[in-house]
């Protein structure tokens, strides 16, 4: 359905032009992910839900996906005003 923004979303991995907020990186440690895991769910994944913040009116969106060790995962993800994606947060499911 995005596929458009999916794709986009994948382009700026492979760029390694995204960023991890603090929220999400304390939340990959206490799921035992790495960056490695966060890039994976991106590059394979598939994005189930969208919600625009209400100040700002960014959409941001979630997509599950596994790592490659096999471990079903999700992450929120939206795009920055300076054109990174910022991993909002991450968690096992």
């Amino acid at each position: 359905m995005w596929t458009r923004v999916l794709r986009r979303f994948r382009e700026l991995v492979r760029r390694q032009e995204y960023v991890v907020t603090l929220h999400a990186w304390h939340k990959s440690r206490s799921a035992d992910l790495m960056a490695f895991d966060l890039e994976r769910l991106i590059l394979c994944g598939s994005i189930t839900a969208r919600q625009r913040e209400g100040e700002s009116g960014e959409w941001k969106y979630a997509i599950e996906g596994v790592t490659p060790l096999g471990v079903p995962a999700a992450t929120v993800v939206k795009l920055s005003s300076t054109d990174k994606l910022v991993f909002i947060t991450v968690y096992r499911l």
